[in-house]
């Protein structure tokens, strides 16, 4: 079972990315992102080991007061794994960058998963997670194209297990 902590969208200015969401689940094996039952999200760790105090209070201490975050999307780009990862990307990423650092100078993640580590983490939402292979260059081509650029307001920060996505624990921004 692995643990994650996300920043995420719990309100209508998701609606966009859940759209795409359909798009790309489209060109999926089987849709990914819709079928997590977890509201879209960016997120700053996952990690196999699980600490329930140390993680809450890890999420209190670096996220506690933080007002809900407003980020511009404006262009969809893609991991070239296999299988192929689809994400929007953030216009200006700045604040969550520093999230993360702040985050990441806890000793508890230096077991975090490589691609979450300060040195290889990039900020983005994820719209499919398992592009089916006939599929591949159909989904770059549509994450080719330019997008008109969409807010979302990101309301919560979540501790999570999965799979399946277990909410473990929530703190509201601006609680």
């Amino acid at each position: 079972m692995a643990h994650a902590i996300s920043l995420s969208s719990n309100n209508v200015s998701a609606d966009r990315v859940r759209q795409l969401w359909r798009d790309f689940g489209s060109l999926e094996n089987a849709p990914t992102m819709s079928g997590l039952d977890y509201p879209p999200h960016i997120t700053f760790a996952v990690w196999d080991e699980s600490n329930t105090s140390t993680a809450e209070g890890l999420i209190r201490s670096v996220f506690g007061g933080m007002s809900p975050i407003r980020l511009t999307f404006d262009r969809i780009r893609w991991f070239d794994t296999d299988p192929l990862v689809i994400w929007a990307a953030p216009s200006s990423p700045e604040e969550l960058f520093a999230f993360h650092v702040a985050l990441h100078r806890q000793r508890y993640f230096q077991s975090c998963r490589a691609h979450y580590r300060p040195e290889s983490w990039v900020p983005h939402c994820t719209l499919a997670m398992d592009v089916a292979a006939d599929n591949r260059q159909q989904a770059i081509e549509l994450a080719s194209r330019p997008i008109t650029p969409f807010d979302v307001v990101f309301d919560a920060v979540d501790w999570v297990s999965f799979p399946p996505v277990d909410l473990k624990y929530r703190l509201g921004c601006g609680v």
